[in-house]
């Protein structure tokens, strides 16, 4: 039971929210967050004193008092070779001190901090990117596309976006961490996408053509496989059981970095392709093998109105495996089976409403 000093403290410390600022800038603690933080501890005297937990408000106050972001260290490819262009530190709050500073104001009574801004190094920095090992490709894949459809503007978007990013050699690389959700603010538009078996209009369709491409190159470039589904329905500009669909928040294209590399992402697109480029120290040569497809299924035959229907053009549903070969010195060393099974895809006539 808290001694009637600390009580009148807490009472106090969770009246009004408390703001805290550094370098110009200023963020708001809330009473919620106050109440949620403070703890009070044995001062060693036989008394209480205050002490707040930062853990849960400090993600959103370094967010929001960010002075200048940490720029990573980053390569760019000069006549067929990775250079390394210098990392930048930021400049914001000091995380640290976030707790003591908060537990002090708390005790005398202060409704504001004031903290100095501090260094804010960079995920990756120039001396980690030069021990990277990102001397080579490793694998490259392209998948094409008819020109100028609305979904051709998100593709190259979301390959912008990931273009030059680093994974670290362990880390699992996120395309939905990474991109984050698809909206018109960042140039996505409206495109057709599947969605409860059918065609629909959705802000980021067609991204899924980019994870593809991004997922052959994981494929042949000898990295592990952590999360794909394939689409419901075949699609015949992609590789047969060779292929990856993407949606926010779910489902999600991962792969791991299990090499002891940096693996530096390049993009790049045309009108009418789109190409992933890994860039790393070269493990293994890659084959891949499939077999014929089985357990065929056949079309079906649909008719539907509606403003919002979009016209099927029917594919066979089959099942398909694919092999991995993983080689080194022309030596097989490992294979790796990925099993798919498409449904059909109906053929659906639009009737007019």
């Amino acid at each position: 039971m808290l001694i009637p000093a600390a009580v009148t403290t807490a009472r106090t410390a969770v009246a009004a929210p408390l703001k805290v600022a550094t370098g110009g800038k200023e963020a708001t603690v809330s009473r919620e967050q106050l109440a949620a933080g403070l703890r009070f501890v044995s001062d060693g005297k036989g008394g209480l004193r205050p002490s707040f937990d930062a853990a849960e408000v400090a993600p959103g106050l370094a967010k929001a008092l960010l002075i200048a972001a940490p720029k990573d260290a980053s390569f760019m490819i000069v006549k067929g070779r990775p250079q390394v262009v210098p990392s930048r530190p930021g400049r914001g709050i000091d995380v640290k001190a976030l707790g003591p500073a908060i537990a002090q104001a708390v005790a005398g009574g202060v409704r504001r901090v004031e903290l100095p801004a501090v260094a804010r190094q960079p995920r990756v920095t120039t001396a980690q990117a030069r021990k990277l090992g990102v001397k080579e490709k490793v694998s490259s894949f392209t998948t094409r596309h008819p020109c100028c459809a609305p979904r051709v503007t998100n593709i190259h978007r979301i390959a912008d976006i990931v273009d030059g990013h680093v994974v670290r050699p362990g880390e699992t690389f996120s395309l939905n961490g990474v991109v984050g959700k698809r909206d018109k603010a960042r140039g996505f538009v409206e495109a057709p996408m599947i969605l409860n078996n059918r065609f629909v209009n959705d802000v980021g369709g067609g991204v899924s053509q980019f994870a593809t491409t991004m997922f052959n190159a994981v494929f042949f470039g000898g990295f592990e496989d952590v999360q794909h589904r394939a689409h419901q329905y075949y699609i015949s500009r992609y590789p047969a059981g060779r292929e990856s669909t993407v949606s926010y928040p779910q489902p999600d294209f991962r792969w791991r970095n299990d090499s002891r590399y940096g693996v530096l992402i390049k993009t790049s697109y045309t009108s009418t392709s789109v190409t992933v480029d890994f860039w790393s120290t070269k493990r293994y040569e890659i084959e891949s093998k499939s077999s014929g497809r089985y357990a065929i299924k056949p079309v079906t035959e649909l008719t539907e109105s509606g403003p919002d229907c979009i016209p099927m053009g029917g594919v066979e549903g089959f099942a398909i495996d694919v092999w991995r070969i993983f080689k080194k010195d022309g030596k097989v060393v490992r294979k790796q089976r990925f099993h798919t099974v498409y449904d059909p895809e109906p053929r659906l006539t639009c009737k007019g409403s």
